[in-house]
């Protein structure tokens, strides 16, 4: 297949046609230019067409720039393509106009515009909207202004366009892509610290009390601290939580990352960090066991050079020490912070092999669009970095906690979770999961987690 473009915004062009055709598609194709197009041209063997109409690069001048309030859509309209694709699409840019012909069909909707504003978050970029951690919350994102944050709409758009294409050749074949579960936990806090700390204990107990009116949950959790004080031993359901995280996908065949903090940058990380050597027991077991160690940077990584440096240093140190190789090293930041300007720029400089940050804190669903692991872009030098993304859908607090969704243990819970779930692998892309080892606390944690990991 020939894939045409103009030379305007070309590196952007090239880096989407990457990401689209090869990564995603598994489609062997020619980048040709054309200065002469007024759009994207997929030539395919036969001779046939699919053409898509260029609506966002083309209006910009030769010294404009799309990083502007301006490029994000204030309005959408939904395109309905039956032949092509069952689920009416959201447009972004461009128009609802399909034309299928014997042998050229033609999109009046802007796709690769649509694929570039999700995987590359230019969203967050150019709006000055954050919550109180400094973060873009989910909330602002047109995904769930207009009600599809919940779909994957970056594979629904390049299943579409596959289609379109083999309508018009069936002789083309792509790589069949199977997703899966893949499975993670965010190590915040190896080991209970309520049990040897008075103030988390006292936070703890009074959460308990004032949130969720358990009051036998509260006096537990205070008696548990001041039995372990005496010498009385408590058992440690922080670090337990870690073997059975382990046991229970080894069970269903899934590998387990767990993500630790290296070191303690901010009082919202923890005490029990990488530079501690007494977590050598619970990265042998992880590793001996076949699961992976990851990165999770510290609360005051993500905009700090130094400070994330410091912190590679002494993961590497960490793995080092205890003879661990990993095959590639992952990153998620701390309360997933993350700024477009900033912090992709910092993890591609240190060699990191992928993060898999993307997804938003206060809502679960598809902040990038996609379930597809992928190529990052660097807004701010318009190039394409070598650093991998792999899009996290979903985090148990996003759906459980009062304080953002709130669905709490609930059949609708499940469904939630199950939803998101089938949405990914729809589409050959994975679901990512993240389950804190800290919240295993209750049976239906453990119920609920045993059914979305198979």
């Amino acid at each position: 297949m020939v894939f045409r473009y103009s030379s305007h915004f070309k590196y952007e062009k090239l880096y989407l046609a990457k990401v689209i055709f090869n990564e995603m598609m598994g489609l062997e194709y020619k980048p040709v230019l054309d200065d002469n197009l007024n759009g994207y041209q997929c030539v395919l063997p036969n001779g046939s067409i699919v053409e898509v109409c260029d609506d966002f690069f083309s209006k910009i001048g030769a010294e404009g720039s799309y990083l502007t309030l301006r490029s994000i859509p204030e309005n959408i309209c939904w395109l309905n393509a039956e032949s092509l694709h069952g689920d009416k699409l959201p447009v972004l840019y461009g128009n609802t106009e399909v034309i299928i012909d014997q042998s050229k069909i033609f999109f009046g909707s802007d796709i690769f515009a649509t694929v570039f504003f999700f995987i590359t978050r230019f969203e967050e970029f150019v709006s000055g909207v954050r919550d109180k951690h400094n973060r873009f919350p989910g909330s602002e994102s047109l995904a769930y202004k207009f009600n599809f944050l919940d779909r994957p709409i970056v594979d629904e758009y390049i299943e579409m366009l596959w289609q379109a294409l083999i309508k018009l050749d069936g002789s083309l074949t792509r790589k069949t892509k199977c997703g899966k579960v893949n499975v993670t936990c965010d190590v915040d806090w190896p080991y209970d610290p309520r049990l040897k700390n008075f103030k988390h204990a006292v936070m703890s107990s009074a959460s308990y009390l004032i949130n969720e009116k358990k009051i036998g949950r509260s006096s537990k959790c205070l008696l548990r601290y001041f039995l372990n004080k005496i010498g009385i031993k408590q058992k440690d359901t922080y670090r337990e939580a870690i073997s059975w995280i382990m046991a229970v996908n080894e069970d269903v065949g899934n590998k387990v990352t767990f993500f630790f903090i290296p070191e303690k940058t901010s009082e919202l990380d923890s005490d029990d960090t990488l530079k501690d050597r007494k977590l050598s027991e619970i990265l042998n077991e992880i590793s001996s066991r076949g699961h992976d160690v990851g990165m999770h940077p510290g609360y005051n990584s993500s905009r700090d050079p130094i400070v994330f440096s410091q912190t590679v240093v002494g993961f590497l140190k960490a793995l080092a020490d205890e003879k661990i190789e990993p095959s590639s090293i992952g990153n998620r930041m701390h309360y997933l912070m993350w700024d477009m300007k900033t912090t992709p720029q910092l993890v591609e400089s240190h060699n990191i092999g992928y993060d898999s940050t993307l997804g938003f804190s206060d809502l679960a669903g598809f902040r990038c669009g996609t379930g597809h692991e992928f190529t990052m872009f660097d807004l701010s030098s318009g190039k394409a970095l070598s650093l991998k993304q792999r899009p996290l859908i979903a985090m148990e607090s996003s759906i459980i906690s009062k304080r953002y969704e709130g669905l709490g243990y609930t059949k609708k819970s499940y469904e939630r979770f199950s939803k998101l779930k089938e949405n990914a692998l729809k589409y050959g892309g994975n679901f990512t999961l993240l389950w804190h080892n800290c919240h295993f606390l209750s049976k239906e944690d453990r119920i609920l987690y045993k059914g979305l990991i198979k």
